[in-house]
C-alpha cells in the first residue's frame, strides 16, 4: 500500500491523519548512514500513541522498543525509521499522505557499516491488517457492512494467499536490506497476539465472533509464515506472538489497546509500552547481550 486506505479501513493508519496538520513542512530525520543500528518498521514499530512522540508525521514513540534497545545495549550509532503506516514498499519508497510526505525511504540510512538492523514489517502488505483488524470493526454493533459479509465470506485460502505474498514481499526485503548491509546482523519481530486462544470480548473488540475467529487463526498464520521467512532469509526471528500469550486486548493485563485507545499511551488496536518493553527485552536475549 502506497497511500493510506480511506474510510473505516484507515483506522489503523489513523495516526498518520493526527498530523495532518504538519504538512509538507513536517521534520523528517535528517538523511544519516552508516548507523550502527537501524530501526525499520510499521506502527506496530513506531508505537503511536505512546508519548512523547519524537517524530509526529510517523506517529513514532521516543519509547518504542527500537530507542529502548538501542539505549539498554548503550548503543549511540542509532536511527529509526519506522513509521506507522508503512508497507515493505516504503523501504524503497517514501511514504506520504496526499502532498504530505512522511517519511523518507527506509532503507536510505542502511549501507555496509550498519551492524543491527531491526525490522517489524509486512502486515500493512496486500490489505492483510486492514482484514484483520479494521474490516469488520463496528462499536455500534449494528448489521454487519457489506465489506465486512464479503471478507468473512472468503475462503480461508484467500486469505493465506495474502499472508503468503506477504511473506513472499517480507523476504525479498530481507535479501535487498542483507545485499545493502552485509555486515549486519537481522532481527525480524513478530506480532503480537491480538485476540485469547478462546472466548472474546466484544466490550473491547466489537466484532462478529467469525471475525474473531479469523483474526485468532490469521494472526497465528502470519508469524508463522514471517518465521519460516526470517528462517529462510538467515536472520533472527523474535517471536512476538508467543512472548504476548496472557497479553491480548482481553486479557487481564493486555498489551495491546482496545478500540478505544487510550490517549498518551497507545492508538487503538496498537501496543501499550508494556509491549514494546518485552519487545526490547526479547531482541536482547535473542542477541545473547
Amino acid at each position: 500500500m502506497t497511500r493510506p486506505p480511506r474510510g473505516r479501513a484507515g483506522v489503523l493508519l489513523l495516526a498518520l491523519l493526527l498530523v495532518a496538520t504538519a504538512g509538507c513542512g513536517a521534520k523528517r530525520d535528517d538523511k544519516e548512514t552508516g548507523a550502527q543500528y537501524v530501526a525499520l518498521g510499521d506502527s506496530y514499530t513506531a508505537g503511536p500513541g505512546i508519548t512523547p512522540i519524537g517524530n509526529r508525521p510517523c506517529g513514532r514513540s521516543e519509547l518504542n522498543y527500537p530507542s529502548l534497545l538501542a539505549k539498554a545495549m548503550k548503543i549511540s550509532s542509532f536511527v529509526d525509521r519506522s513509521c506507522s503506516g508503512a508497507s515493505t514498499l516504503n523501504l524503497d519508497q517514501p511514504q506520504a499522505y496526499g502532498i504530505a510526505r512522511l517519511n523518507d525511504p527506509q532503507l536510505d540510512v542502511v549501507d555496509q557499516r550498519t551492524r543491527l538492523i531491526t525490522i517489524g514489517l509486512g502486515l500493512n502488505n496486500n490489505a492483510v491488517s486492514i482484514g484483520l483488524l479494521l474490516v469488520c470493526l463496528d462499536p455500534d454493533h449494528g448489521p454487519l457492512s457489506d465489506k465486512c459479509r464479503r471478507y468473512l465470506a472468503a475462503p480461508q485460502s484467500t486469505i493465506e494467499d495474502q499472508i503468503k505474498l506477504s511473506g513472499s514481499q517480507l523476504g525479498a526485503a530481507l535479501a535487498e536490506i542483507k545485499q545493502k548491509a552485509p555486515n549486519a546482523r537481522i532481527v525480524v519481530v513478530g506480532y503480537p497476539r491480538l485476540v485469547p486462544d478462546q472466548g472474546s470480548c466484544p466490550e473491547r473488540l466489537p466484532v462478529p465472533e467469525a471475525q474473531v475467529e479469523r483474526m485468532r487463526w490469521g494472526m497465528r498464520y502470519v508469524n508463522q509464515v514471517w518465521a519460516d521467512t526470517a528462517k529462510q532469509a538467515g536472520a533472527i526471528y523474535v517471536d512476538m506472538y508467543a512472548a504476548s500469550e496472557g497479553h491480548d486486548i482481553c486479557s487481564n493485563d493486555p498489551w495491546i489497546a482496545d478500540y478505544k485507545g487510550a490517549l498518551d499511551k497507545a492508538f487503538r488496536l496498537h501496543p501499550y509500552g508494556s509491549y514494546h518493553k518485552a519487545v526490547a527485552a526479547h531482541i536482547e536475549t535473542a542477541l545473547g547481550h
